[in-house]
């Protein structure tokens, strides 16, 4: 579904991302993890084509890497940036619909009433808008919005900074939930949340792939805890 190889991003001299390549089967799941700085949310930036890079990267078989943005994303490489990034003056509902104009005229395997299935809490927030919502309702809507694109592979980034415990398991829920029926790349600090989320990681440190393996390889490892993950 997507392959990446030999992945590069320089910011002036900082070389943030060092010849990253993976690849993710359609349906699978695999979480990005590293201290601060590491990459990781580099990797997903210049996948979405938000920052220079080179090298290349396939989604489905078809080279997207010299599409701009705007064409990633009706491709199917869909993008949820940290920071959930809701409209503030659009209702709930209306922040939704908003993802249906990245899908295009392409088939989707969620309608706006599976998100409200997914999220619960939604459902009676249709029509509050966007500045009023906590983050945790924030985020849900940033994800229900990505899924509304009819992604091949959807990427999110730190989907529980900043949520409380009992949003940061909603979240993680409903994100086990769609990576049932949709590949997911995720971007996550907290190493129990991305690795109940994904079933497979790459850890990166000083923008380099340093292991790659099963997510419960990666929880197993000592090393990758208390030198990678620690920050």
């Amino acid at each position: 579904m997507l392959r990446v190889d030999s992945l590069e991003v320089h910011y002036g001299s900082t070389h943030a991302v060092r010849g990253v390549s993976f690849e993710l089967a359609e349906a699978g799941s695999l979480a990005l993890l590293g201290a601060n700085g590491a990459g990781k949310s580099s990797v997903l930036s210049a996948l979405s084509r938000l920052v220079p890079s080179t090298g290349q990267v396939h989604l489905a078989g078809e080279d997207i890497t010299r599409l701009p943005a705007e064409r990633v994303t009706r491709a199917g490489l869909i993008h949820v940036p940290e920071g959930r990034r809701v409209f503030p003056s659009l209702s709930v509902h209306e922040n939704l619909l908003m993802g249906l104009i990245a899908r295009g005229s392409r088939s989707a395997e969620y309608a706006i009433d599976d998100v409200y299935d997914l999220f619960p809490p939604l459902r009676p927030l249709r029509r509050r808008s966007g500045y009023a919502l906590s983050g945790g309702e924030a985020q849900m809507v940033a994800v229900g919005r990505g899924l509304l694109g009819a992604p091949n592979v959807m990427m999110v980034d730190e989907p529980s900074l900043g949520l409380s415990p009992l949003m940061t398991e909603t979240v993680a829920e409903a994100l086990i939930t769609v990576s049932a029926r949709t590949s997911l790349v995720v971007v996550e600090q907290n190493l129990q949340v991305a690795t109940r989320i994904c079933s497979d990681a790459i850890v990166l440190r000083a923008g380099e792939v340093v292991l790659r393996g099963s997510s419960a390889d990666v929880l197993g490892s000592e090393d990758v805890v208390s030198s990678y993950l620690s920050a």
